[in-house]
């Protein structure tokens, strides 16, 4: 079993999405927002994003929605995501509310990682998180609850059919706020993935969990400001399941049984630093950021007896463990705009910008030989075309643009 090439490429996109997807400043009473952007380019397509919101605030009562889609041509992920936000609450005195959640749907779509393979009908799943802020003096305390559910239509995951099902991830969360500057929060992440086949069949359970701390320092003032966070990441998974005749019930599947077993941990540490600056109605924000595996490993462990039409063999192999050690990735992101105000319109600002991210990842290339584990080299590109090809990937990919609109 190997990792196709452009795993990191997805991964990356992923990030990009995230890095783009940076909060504009918070502007009391009614906005507008729009945002649209690339994730990732290539030569073989394209992954992009738009996603536009409404919020109102007024005094401590706040609320919004945004919708939006994902839409990529990429081998690695060819089809479109269509995903709505909502947030709303009260910020009282003493305790406040906060309810913010979401949904996401998609028709059909594919992915080809090489290993595996698959593609979908259709899925759609949702979450919901609770926030109840107390604020005890120059102290705020922040428990807050998260529930998701994912499924899947009809569809194939690489060579037996299958679909992926999501029952349940909870998350559970404490943060602490001391003078609005300094914030220590904890998370705790817990879920169980399902992969069944068409007929609801389980064939393979997954189980993960994961629990991060971060620190965060916030100052600066209104000219120019600077945040900072520092942080760890633990996660540890295993997957267990079997195929057998009875739930692949198609002519042609060539083994009398095939048992899977395998397990992943990580330890990550991981930073983020953002500067800000203001110079009148120009915006200049820098921001960043970096993770790395220091300790963390994946194996799997899989036997099979073939049927006789096929050979009749027996196996059973183990993959790893692969050291995910020094496998990381190093984020920035340039965001600069302008927020002029309009004479004669004393309550009317708009907000334009543009942001351009870029990523340097290191140590995936141990993941394309999972068999042994071995770090490989990449093939060597040609001497022309690929070189264009690279500066296209990096200059297109993570750039955006949004508008905001307030009054």
């Amino acid at each position: 079993m190997s990792i196709g090439k452009g795993a990191p490429a997805a991964a990356l996109g992923l990030l990009l999405y995230l890095a783009a997807a940076l909060p504009c400043p918070a502007v009391d009473k009614l906005s507008l927002s729009g945002q649209t952007g690339t994730l990732w380019v290539d030569k073989d397509g394209a992954a992009f994003y738009w996603d536009a919101g409404l919020s109102y605030k007024s005094g401590r009562v706040f609320a919004g929605i945004n919708t939006g889609q994902l839409i990529s041509s990429l081998t690695q992920a060819d089809g479109a995501i269509d995903f709505v936000r909502y947030w709303g609450g009260l910020d009282a005195n003493r305790i406040g509310l906060q309810v913010s959640g979401g949904f996401f749907h998609h028709d059909f779509l594919s992915a080809d990682f090489e290993i595996p393979q698959f593609y979908s009908n259709g899925g759609n799943g949702y979450f919901i998180n609770n926030e109840i802020p107390v604020h005890l003096g120059a102290v705020d305390i922040i428990p807050s609850f998260l529930f998701a559910q994912g499924r899947w239509d009809t569809g194939s995951f690489y060579w037996f059919f299958g679909k992926f099902d999501i029952p349940a991830i909870y998350g559970y969360g404490l943060s602490l706020l001391y003078e609005k500057r300094h914030l220590l929060s904890f998370r705790y992440f817990k879920a169980t993935i399902d992969i069944l086949s068409n007929d609801r069949e389980n064939l393979f359970a997954a189980g993960l969990d994961a629990f991060t701390g971060s620190y965060t320092l916030k100052g600066g003032g209104k000219t120019a400001g600077f945040e900072g966070t520092l942080g760890w990441l633990y996660t540890a998974g295993a997957v267990e399941g079997a195929l057998t005749m009875s739930n692949q019930r198609y002519l042609l599947f060539p083994f009398s049984f095939f048992n899977l077993t395998g397990s992943l941990n990580t330890h990550v540490g991981y930073g983020l630093a953002r500067f800000l600056y203001r110079p009148g109605f120009f915006h200049f924000t820098v921001s960043l950021g970096a993770a790395n595996v220091f300790l963390g490993n994946i194996e799997a462990a899989y036997d099979y007896q073939k049927k006789q039409l096929f050979g009749g063999s027996e196996a059973h192999e183990t993959i790893g463990p692969v050291n995910l050690a020094n496998t990381g990735i190093m984020f920035f992101l340039l965001d600069m705009g302008i927020q002029p105000r309009i004479q004669g319109l004393r309550n009317f600002s708009f907000l334009l910008g543009v942001q351009k991210a870029f990523m340097l990842p290191w140590g995936y290339e141990k993941l394309i030989n999972a068999d042994t584990g071995d770090a490989v080299s990449p093939p060597s590109p040609p001497d022309s075309l690929p070189d264009i090809e690279m500066w296209r990937t990096i200059l297109l990919s993570g750039l955006s643009c949004y508008l905001k609109l307030s009054w």
